[in-house]
């Protein structure tokens, strides 16, 4: 953040999962992919804690995830995962 502010930037869009509370310039994002639904879409906009909390714990658990076992082995992880779909 300092760098952007640096370089004149207010804001830096992050790939945290979350709802922009704060004046920190951290901007968090929700993915909207194939299977996003409306509803869920809408209730990300609408910052219902129903919703909110959904994404967010999803991605702290792949975040703990990448923690524990390292980029590398996370990757191999999941692209068997994804290949056995």
């Amino acid at each position: 953040m300092d760098t952007a502010r640096r370089l004149g930037y207010d804001a830096v869009c992050s790939s945290r999962v979350g709802v922009w509370r704060s004046a920190d310039g951290e901007v968090p994002r929700f993915a909207i992919l194939r299977g996003t639904t409306a509803p869920r879409a809408q209730g990300w906009m609408a910052r219902r804690p129903r919703e909110v909390l959904a994404s967010t714990l999803r991605y702290e658990l792949l975040r703990a995830g990448k923690g524990l076992l390292g980029n590398g082995a996370y990757d191999k992880l999941r692209s068997a995962l994804l290949a056995g779909r």
